[in-house]
């Protein structure tokens, strides 16, 4: 099924039942900004484990690349790879 990243109540992101797609619902003003989206990527983070990887083709409809959350993602351990 899909899955769902509330940050104190509030969505901050949204997986497709595949989880390669994600949406971010992230606030617009900094520091909010910021803090929601580290805690996003600590949740996809958390996603991955041994054996069974996590594979994101998508995000906000975009190339992982072309994401804010591409940085964040890789300092979190995540390898970009020419599919995702």
């Amino acid at each position: 099924g899909s899955r769902v990243v509330l940050s104190e109540g509030h969505l901050i992101g949204y997986f497709g039942r595949t989880s390669q797609h994600l949406l971010s619902f992230l606030p617009e003003h900094e520091p909010e900004r910021g803090a929601m989206r580290d805690e996003l990527v600590r949740a996809v983070a958390n996603l991955a484990a041994p054996g069974e990887p996590v594979y994101l083709t998508k995000i906000d409809g975009a190339a992982p690349a072309e994401s804010e959350l591409s940085a964040p993602l890789v300092a979190a351990g995540f390898v970009p790879n020419p599919r995702a």
